[in-house]
């Protein structure tokens, strides 16, 4: 039994471009349309909802984020598509059918990679939103832990002026107070981030408003834990060659681009069979202008734009002449996937080398804050033993309270790379450890580190 490490996501991966493709007749058309309107209206009440883990936030958002059921929608109107395509009324276009048929084949893998594109985008973000609520969480707990040692420090500092102890002035409560009210603060900054956060994973989520969402026994420590407990046990390292490997090989943007140039290329000979001096492309039955090829941006620092793909509806001119401009378009849709090949590459090295920065800063932090904790210990019994006044033990108590703080913050960083590496690997980040003979959870999947059963 392989050992439970946090669950980032897990996805069916492959393509990405949304084309809802060809010949789409009439009598289909509207003998779906009648289906649709026939059928009764959904419930306008939503049951509510309680999401406990990351892995029921995850289901849940993969059977009703509007992302998902717009692509799988276009997918179903692909399917269509290649059904009328393949009928027998399609035979009077001609011999051009030929072609629309194999465009129709591809539009529906380029939908069906629209689906999977859909669910790995969903389920990052829908990762990254849950880690937020975590931060929080975690956050409050610094800041109420903190809140809660001056209350008390307080009170003892009052019984000891009471009594007429030397090494205690009134001055003393004044500092307590304002440490207080600064821990105060940080507890209102986190219920708000809370707040918010969830607020935000809802619409992720696609749920309703009244859903419940609760995950007191999540924290970001638990993952980073999980993780290195999984890398130890088997030796390995994730090695950012293996991770470019898995992008390029699963990400279903770059198989989308693929599919286009496929279909672009096929043009040529769909224009090469009609002798029309202004005659159709697929692109006038599918919008393939409604989405442009995704691409990455790199840490703040380059933002490469979206790449449309380019093919009018109509082709015009003499049977050369459009052939010549199909022949130009399908080389340019090549480019393109060329430039979506270097951008998942390097959006995948990239993660795998923040991964490893934020791991090596989560280690240092661990180490800092114990120290910290070694140093509000000592300073709390030199107080109490009278050798020193309030100020070291408030000063450490402070210092150590933000070293908290900064280590939940690298521990976010960390988990957010995390998912970042996840997604840029298309769900197959622990096939990319070092070691051949390492093995990855069952079904890929990541899931918070629990008691071994």
């Amino acid at each position: 039994m392989f050992p439970r490490v946090p669950r980032l996501f897990t996805i069916r991966a492959a393509t990405g471009i949304a084309l809802s493709l060809l010949v789409l007749s009439a009598g289909v058309l509207t003998a779906r349309a009648e289906e649709h309107a026939a059928a009764p209206a959904p419930a306008s009440a939503t049951p509510s909802v309680k999401i406990l883990t990351l892995d029921e936030a995850i289901h849940y958002a993969l059977q009703r984020q509007p992302n998902v059921l717009a692509a799988r929608a276009t997918l179903n109107a692909a399917v269509v598509g290649r059904e009328a395509a393949n009928s027998q009324m399609s035979a009077l276009m001609g011999p051009i059918i030929t072609v629309r048929r194999k465009q129709a084949d591809l539009g529906v893998a380029a939908a069906q990679a629209a689906v999977d594109e859909a669910e790995l985008s969903t389920v990052h973000a829908v990762t990254r939103c849950y880690l937020t609520v975590i931060y929080a969480q975690d956050q409050l707990k610094v800041a109420s832990d903190f809140a809660d040692r001056m209350k008390r420090l307080r009170e003892s500092t009052e019984n000891s002026l009471k009594t007429g102890a030397k090494f205690v002035t009134a001055s003393d409560l004044d500092k307590i107070d304002t440490y207080a009210l600064v821990a105060q603060a940080r507890k209102v900054e986190a219920e708000h981030g809370i707040a918010r956060a969830k607020a935000t994973l809802r619409e992720a989520i696609g749920a309703p408003a009244d859903c419940c969402l609760d995950f007191a026994t999540d924290t970001l420590d638990n993952y980073y834990q999980g993780v290195q407990k999984y890398c130890n046990a088997h030796g390995a390292q994730l090695g950012c060659c293996c991770c470019v490997e898995a992008a390029l090989n699963h990400r279903p943007e770059l198989v989308g681009a693929k599919l286009f140039a496929q279909l672009a290329h096929l043009e040529i000979d769909a224009q090469n069979l009609t002798l029309h001096m202004n005659a159709k492309t697929f692109a006038a039955i599918a919008d393939i202008h409604s989405k442009g090829v995704a691409v990455t941006t790199i840490n703040g620092s380059y933002h490469p734009g979206d790449l449309a793909q380019e093919m009018p509806a109509f082709l015009v001119g003499h049977r050369s002449q459009r052939v010549t401009q199909a022949a130009q378009l399908a080389h340019r849709a090549r480019i393109v996937a060329d430039k979506v090949h270097g951008l998942i590459a390097l959006e995948a090295e990239d993660a795998c080398i923040r991964l490893n920065q934020e791991s090596g800063q989560v280690a240092l932090y661990r180490q800092a804050v114990e120290k910290a904790n070694k140093t509000v210990d000592n300073s709390s019994t030199a107080y109490r033993n009278q050798q020193t006044g309030v100020d070291g033990w408030l000063e450490s108590e402070g210092i150590a309270a933000q070293t908290k703080m900064q280590l939940n913050e690298s521990l976010f960083r960390y988990a957010s790379a995390l998912a970042s590496l996840q997604k840029a690997t298309a769900g197959k980040l622990w096939s990319c450890l070092e070691k051949p003979a390492a093995v990855a959870p069952a079904a890929e999947q990541i899931k918070a580190p629990k008691q071994a059963e």
